[in-house]
């Protein structure tokens, strides 16, 4: 049985306790879903739910489809999505439940997606070492600057992403940055993330500072002060990255899962 509902707030009203069984991978569906005011070809919330399984699926524009559930119900889902002509592109979901939709894509309607972004997912849940003095919270006067950080790291990630300068400003406190020669040298950013816990985004260092720590101090000074407001850290990493995989578990982080973002070929 198909689902399909008409708003983000009628998809979470009738699915939150079905989200909660797992916060950490449905994070980005409670926090997309009360942004879909009306469903559209690529703004959308279903549920897939047939004899005890369930799979729900949520996208808002520019952003990439969420999925989360079970196995059994993607190719009841898949169909009503191409049957109806909803636009999927990128797909970010648990890496099994990825790579089954990759399957039933490209055997059952040739459209080939690949794993394009492979990521572990860690948290932090004790301080390590001391905060660095030279992290500062970002200001309105680093907005031009925070974009340039951002997008820099989009392309060096290969992601589309279109950067907002209003979304940007509005959420600037939640930015910290340690400057160089008067410029952001390197960043993070706090973002929302479930009750017990909040997360480290949008970790960047320009290309002419790394290798003298900056990221470490960066990251770690956020971690601690995630865990000193009583929560803790969490944070995605590529996987296939040694450097940073092995920056954060010296600091503490520890590994839950993996994540992938799916492309179209």
């Amino acid at each position: 049985m198909i689902i399909d509902y008409e708003n983000g707030n009628e998809f979470l009203k009738d699915n939150i306790e079905f989200l909660n069984t797992n916060e950490y991978l449905t994070t980005f569906f409670k926090l997309n879903a009360p942004s879909i005011l009306s469903k559209s070809k690529s703004n959308y919330a279903i549920k897939c739910e047939n004899n005890g399984y369930k799979l729900v699926t949520l996208r808002m524009q520019s952003y990439s489809t969420l999925f989360f559930g079970d196995l059994e119900c993607i190719n009841e889902i898949v169909s009503y999505l191409i049957k109806n002509k909803y636009e999927l592109n990128n797909y970010l979901c648990e890496l099994s439940l990825g790579n089954k939709l990759s399957d039933v894509l490209l055997n059952e309607y040739q459209l080939d997606f690949y794993e394009a972004l492979a990521m572990d997912f860690m948290k932090a849940t004790q301080i390590s070492e001391p905060s660095s003095y030279e992290i500062i919270t970002a200001n309105g006067e680093d907005i031009d600057d925070i974009i340039q950080c951002i997008n820099m790291f989009s392309s060096e990630c290969g992601l589309n992403n279109n950067v907002s300068k209003e979304k940007v400003l509005q959420e600037i406190s939640s930015y910290r940055v340690i400057k160089k020669d008067g410029k952001i040298a390197s960043m993070a950013k706090i973002a929302p993330s479930t009750s017990h816990d909040l997360k480290i985004s949008e970790v960047y260092t320009k290309k002419e500072y790394r290798g003298l720590g900056l990221a470490r101090k960066v990251v770690n000074t956020v971690k601690n002060e995630i865990i000193g407001c009583g929560k803790n850290a969490t944070l995605n990493v590529d996987k296939h990255n040694p450097i940073t995989n092995h920056l954060y578990t010296s600091l503490g982080f520890k590994r839950l899962f993996s994540q992938s973002e799916f492309r179209k070929r």
